[in-house]
């Protein structure tokens, strides 16, 4: 889900009126108060968008704003390799697939003294494969949050 859609919800017709609407601003606030008082979010996909916007998570989206001259990735499952030591990732084997449509890629940035962050899964370092072109295998080397 993009930011948009968690704050404002989907009105499409195959989502179920009961759960239509999105968090807004209240949601926010009650997120926010959260993760002060030591709570743990955890994001997929283009949910860490949301939480970079509306909670200051310290991390940036290397692909955001690449034309697809630079970065096409479209629909495809990549390798990513696991911190099965973190608590997050217990159980988890080292590698394991992830669907990538149209996800970011993110790095951290310099963290705020008050915020943990942990990387459990990355895209490894070296050469991909697939539907991406070789100016983007450069992008490859970033993590996911």
């Amino acid at each position: 889900m993009n930011p948009n859609q968690i704050m404002r919800g989907s009105q499409a017709r195959n989502v179920r009126p009961e759960y239509r609407g999105g968090i807004g601003e209240e949601g926010v606030r009650n997120l926010r108060d959260f993760v002060q008082k030591g709570g743990t979010i955890i994001t997929i996909g283009n949910a860490a968008q949301f939480a970079i916007e509306q909670l200051a998570a310290p991390f940036d989206n290397t692909l955001r704003g690449l034309d697809q001259d630079t970065f096409f990735c479209p629909g495809s499952i990549l390798r990513v390799s696991i911190d099965n030591r973190h608590p997050i990732g217990y159980g988890m084997p080292d590698e394991a697939d992830a669907m990538f449509i149209g996800n970011g890629a993110y790095t951290t940035t310099s963290a705020f003294p008050s915020v943990s962050t942990a990387t459990i899964a990355r895209y490894p370092r070296r050469r991909c494969s697939g539907a991406a072109g070789s100016s983007a295998r450069t992008s490859c080397g970033a993590r996911a949050p």
